[in-house]
């Protein structure tokens, strides 16, 4: 069972790890575009 263990842990490390580059790139898009909002709102 250490292999199953190990892939599950792999499989949840990496979506952990996609959930956080996704969740940084949607913070980055939604910053970049208030930003550009902003300054044409004025």
């Amino acid at each position: 069972m250490p292999y199953h263990d190990l892939s599950v842990v792999g499989v949840f490390s990496a979506v952990v790890r996609q959930v956080t580059l996704n969740g940084l790139y949607y913070r980055f898009l939604l910053g970049f575009n208030g930003f550009w909002f902003y300054l044409f709102s004025r």
